[in-house]
Parts: C-alpha cells; sequence; structure tokens
C-alpha cells in the first residue's frame, strides 16, 4: 500500500500501459484519475479499479488542448482530494521512416509526446506543491 492516502493521475490511462499503470497505483492505494480521450475505454478502466476495490475517476481531455487538461486536472483535484502522483503516459509512436513520414502525424506525435507533458505538468503542479 505503497500510494495509500494518496491521488495519482495517469494520462492516457484508458489503454494498454496506462491502463496497466492506473490498475497497479489502485491497488498500491492511490485514488486514481484515468485522463483519456476515450470515454469508453477510459470508464472501463475505472469500473476495473472499482470492481478491485479501488477508487478511480475517469477524466476525459486530449493532452494536446490545454483548457481540457486544465479543467480534467481540476476536477481530479477536487473530486478525489487533490493530486500527489501525475504520470504523464499518453503518447504517440511515428513509425515511418522520416522520408516516408508526413508532417499532419509528425506534428501529431510531438503535440501528445511533448505538449502533452508541458500542459499536464503546468496543470498538476500547483494541486501538488501548492
Amino acid at each position: 500500500m505503497r500510494f495509500a492516502q494518496k491521488v495519482a493521475v495517469v494520462t492516457g490511462g484508458a489503454s494498454g500501459i496506462g491502463r496497466a499503470c492506473a490498475v497497479a497505483f489502485a491497488r498500491e492505494g492511490a485514488k486514481v484519475g484515468v485522463v483519456d480521450r476515450s470515454p469508453e475505454i477510459g470508464r472501463e478502466t475505472v469500473s476495473l479499479i472499482r470492481e478491485r476495490g479501488g477508487e478511480a475517476v475517469f477524466l476525459q481531455a486530449d493532452v494536446t488542448e490545454e483548457e481540457q487538461v486544465q479543467a480534467a486536472l481540476a476536477q481530479a483535484a477536487e473530486t478525489l482530494g487533490g493530486i500527489d502522483v501525475l504520470h504523464c503516459n499518453a503518447g504517440v509512436a511515428v513509425r515511418n521512416r522520416v522520408s516516408e513520414q508526413d508532417a499532419e502525424g509528425w506534428d501529431r506525435c510531438i503535440a501528445v509526446n511533448l505538449r502533452g507533458v508541458f500542459l499536464s505538468s503546468k496543470y498538476a503542479i500547483p494541486y501538488m506543491f501548492g
């Protein structure tokens, strides 16, 4: 129970590694905010945590959209009682060779992988360190 009495927010927490991390935080006692663009699979993750006796909420947000991130983190803090841990898991991969990659796909990768971490950190830090 390393995270008892703590609140963990996981971006990209609806599936894959993010889901596994959200479940692990809950298993260790954290209340978990699951941030993702997909409400259907995000709510599945929350249900999975609750079925195992944990506490979690789904927070819909695209980590590239500042207002959505700000609102999701404010909701997490209000609903769960603060934010102690931010796990910036949301990410996308570019799987093409540079010569085959279009600029739109590259821009999306940079937006999610870099801007998403920046925005999530920017809006979580005030809750974490007051």
